[in-house]
């Protein structure tokens, strides 16, 4: 019996051993194995997500610390028919990069042209924000993705990229808890409610994956707004998390539109009787290359009772940033929003008064080229 047992304790002292052995040898070989079939078949070039020099030396050289800083992402690119937009995100309390600090880098499909890469200054940069700073790059040459490229060094890996012609591309929850979604590329007849029962509102991170998507109803929908049911789980969620979703349109029989309109979530009203709203009026636009009248029609309807504006940018190239600021240094309260949409001023100014309603008893649609003429003496009061 005591021999028995012996032999017992043995043969597992055995066992244990030969499985440690083998388990650690697993392990070290296909490491070895990954790493040696990735060197040899991709090669760093074929890596444009981040080389070393990106993580350390580049990083450092703009920030000026010593340790390592987390790169920022591209979130979205979309598309227009004259640019590309490229959407950034960046880690928390990461400085920003300005257009000294930046290429377009366009990569070829074609890895033995000899011009598989190419390389341009981005034309503009709009945003002072680390989750939405939008790089805007010269078109895109046919065959070509486009990527991001410090000028000291190192890539950002290309993201998901969408064609302007189909796609959501904004989204705000309305103060009924509702989704007020925009739409390119439905086709709807203007001026006319469309049959809701044709469509369905999604709400999730990848929407190829439809096992892991909210649907929702669709309320109401007209040209290119579309008001959908938040689901409940979206309206809960940390801010984090809710940052991150994405809604969309599903056309029943034709699938999911692309996506890059994250709702987020608007302050919670107080309880109790309603404020007072800090203005009486207030005027909402939508320009683009029209700086050198801005001034003159701020202060026109400063003289007759105006008292905010919402400046809509439809992809102005003048100085539209410098006349603002000296607007506001002037005591003016002005703002501007960034709206690089073509052809949407419906849907701009729709987006301004749900913006606007919150601050605004009364809200005005002009151009910079239209005044309101009152009687003598009259005001906006």
């Amino acid at each position: 019996m005591k021999d028995r047992r012996k032999r017992d304790v043995v043969s597992w002292n055995r066992f244990f051993w030969c499985t440690l052995f083998l388990v650690f040898s697993c392990v070290l070989f296909s490491g070895f194995t990954f790493s040696t079939f990735r060197f040899f078949f991709f090669g760093e070039k074929f890596h444009p997500e981040i080389v070393s020099t990106w993580r350390t030396p580049a990083m450092e050289a703009l920030s000026g610390d010593s340790s390592a800083v987390p790169a920022p992402s591209i979130r979205e690119t979309v598309i227009l028919p004259d640019q590309v937009l490229v959407f950034l995100k960046y880690p928390p309390s990461s400085r920003l990069f300005t257009k000294e600090d930046l290429l377009c880098v366009y990569l070829s499909a074609n890895k033995s042209s000899s011009q598989s890469q190419r390389r341009l200054p981005p034309n503009h940069i709009d945003g002072k924000d680390v989750d939405d700073q939008i790089v805007r790059c010269p078109l895109i040459p046919r065959g070509y993705t486009v990527s991001l490229a410090l000028k000291s060094g190192g890539y950002i890996h290309p993201g998901p990229t969408h064609k302007w012609d189909s796609l959501v591309y904004e989204a705000l929850i309305d103060r009924d808890n509702t989704t007020v979604v925009f739409v390119k590329g439905l086709n709807l007849r203007p001026e006319k409610l469309s049959n809701a029962s044709r469509f369905e509102c999604v709400y999730g991170w990848d929407f190829r994956r439809p096992k892991f998507l909210l649907r929702s109803q669709v309320i109401s929908m007209a040209q290119e707004i579309v008001r959908c049911k938040t689901p409940l789980s979206v309206l809960g969620a940390p801010q984090m998390v809710n940052s991150s979703v994405k809604a969309s349109i599903r056309v029943k029989g034709r699938g999911t539109l692309h996506s890059i309109a994250r709702p987020g979530l608007r302050s919670k009203p107080q309880p109790g009787p309603p404020e007072r709203k800090p203005h009486k009026m207030c005027i909402c636009t939508m320009l683009r290359n029209q700086a050198r009248f801005l001034r003159e029609w701020v202060m026109y309807h400063a003289q007759v009772g105006v008292q905010s504006w919402y400046i809509y940018d439809n992809n102005s190239d003048d100085d539209i940033e410098d006349v603002m600021e000296s607007l506001v240094q002037a005591g003016f309260n002005i703002s501007r929003h960034v709206w690089p949409w073509i052809k949407t001023q419906e849907a701009g100014f729709a987006h301004c008064a749900l913006r606007a309603r919150e601050s605004c008893d009364w809200v005005g649609f002009i151009d910079v080229d239209e005044f309101f003429l009152l009687s003598s003496g009259v005001k906006f009061a």
